[in-house]
């Protein structure tokens, strides 16, 4: 099940679900609202997957991480690894969620 809010870093983030349109994208990430929204009603598998992607958006503000030609493969690597580290050890239940989604 998933909780109502994830920690990323120092920043605390409520976790939404709602009913969109068909032309609204099945998930965002709103920093300045302190949301991640996901789309009502889709399957597990994806439920998961999209919590990952906005996470994932979640470490790259967090970090700072702005994607530029400068930054190597290994610098962002090792920055979203370190980000997904953090993510894990301070939301202890999401590894749980991820595996029921993504496995089962």
């Amino acid at each position: 099940m998933m909780k109502k809010y994830i920690q990323i870093g120092p920043s605390k983030y409520k976790l939404e679900t709602h009913t969109w349109s068909k032309k609204e994208t099945s998930r965002g990430w709103h920093s300045e609202k302190g949301v991640i929204s996901i789309r009502e009603g889709m399957p597990k598998y994806m439920n998961a997957e999209v919590l990952l992607h906005e996470i994932m958006h979640g470490i790259c503000y967090t970090f700072n991480l702005r994607i530029k030609e400068e930054f190597t493969e290994e610098q962002i690597v090792e920055t979203m690894s370190t980000g997904l580290a953090t993510v894990f050890c301070q939301n202890p239940w999401l590894l749980k969620y991820l595996e029921k989604g993504l496995l089962k």
